[in-house]
């Protein structure tokens, strides 16, 4: 476990690193008369409307607590995909919550299986056989 969050930390600092920087943004300040009269027709509630940060979809999939993740792929910061000993397993909250997404026919995931991940929704699992 511990050598898994070394790996999964280093690779977090790698991807931060690698991360494009932000340009920087050139802003114009024009200046403008308003009237006391528009001013005063402002209504004092609209300042302070608060805007709610919508929850992730919910996934018709059991969940799994803590995971001990193989592999993984993070599509963006929020969607995910991991694949563990037994299962494959997915995220759509960055990580906070995983889902067991595993295909019936899967018998065992682990080391012995090739995935690609296209998108949230979409994987290829390549599981070899053993006979």
């Amino acid at each position: 476990m511990k050598k898994f969050l070394t790996i999964l930390f280093g690779t977090s600092l790698l991807l931060s690193a690698c991360a494009p920087a932000t340009p920087a943004v050139e802003t114009s300040h024009a200046t403008a008369t308003v009237a006391a009269t528009e001013e005063a027709q402002v209504e004092p509630q609209a300042a302070l409307t608060v805007q709610e940060t919508p929850l992730p979809a919910t996934v018709e999939a059991p969940i799994i607590d803590a995971p001990a993740i193989i592999n993984i792929d993070m599509l963006d910061e929020v969607y995910g995909w991991g694949i563990t000993e037994s299962e494959v397993v997915r995220t759509n909250d960055g990580g906070v919550t995983w889902y067991n997404v595993t295909p019936q026919d899967l018998a065992d995931a682990g080391y012995l299986v090739f995935s690609d991940f296209f998108d949230a929704d979409h994987a290829w699992i390549q599981s070899p056989d053993m006979n």
